[in-house]
């Protein structure tokens, strides 16, 4: 009888330790996209600019008298958000947040509540590749 105690033990261990392993959290998996980013010209006036006119740069939002911080409109005003790093904060680490991400669920200006999964890619090609205007 202990000859068999002493086997189970260690199986019934092994299955604890292997279905903790197999928990998994609920984050964005992080996707390298080196690879991809060699093979595309990314910059601010070719690819993002685009992106931020139709769901940044809107009313009540980044403009002239919105609600969100900084003018979105031209990338200058976007330079202290880099450098900060609160762009690539909120439009890439905290996008699946629907109150802080950007742009948020709760806006009401006619802006998507989420960026497309290209769109998202261009935007991190960008980012990596040091937020280039030209």
């Amino acid at each position: 009888m202990k000859a068999i105690r002493y086997l189970f033990f260690p199986f019934i261990i092994t299955l604890l330790l292997l279905s903790l392993l197999q928990c998994t959290s609920d984050k964005t998996p992080l996707i390298d996209l080196s690879d991809a980013c060699m093979t595309i010209e990314v910059s601010y006036d070719l690819n993002i600019k685009p992106i931020i006119d139709n769901s940044c740069a809107l009313g009540g939002c980044h403009i002239n008298g919105g609600d969100g911080p900084g003018i979105y409109t031209n990338y200058s005003n976007l330079v202290p958000f880099f450098e900060d790093g609160s762009f690539k904060r909120t439009v890439i680490e905290q996008r699946d947040d629907p109150n802080i991400g950007m742009p948020p669920d709760w806006s009401n200006n006619g802006a998507p509540k989420d960026l497309t999964a290209a769109q998202i890619d261009l935007v991190k090609c960008w980012v990596e590749s040091g937020y280039p205007e030209k």
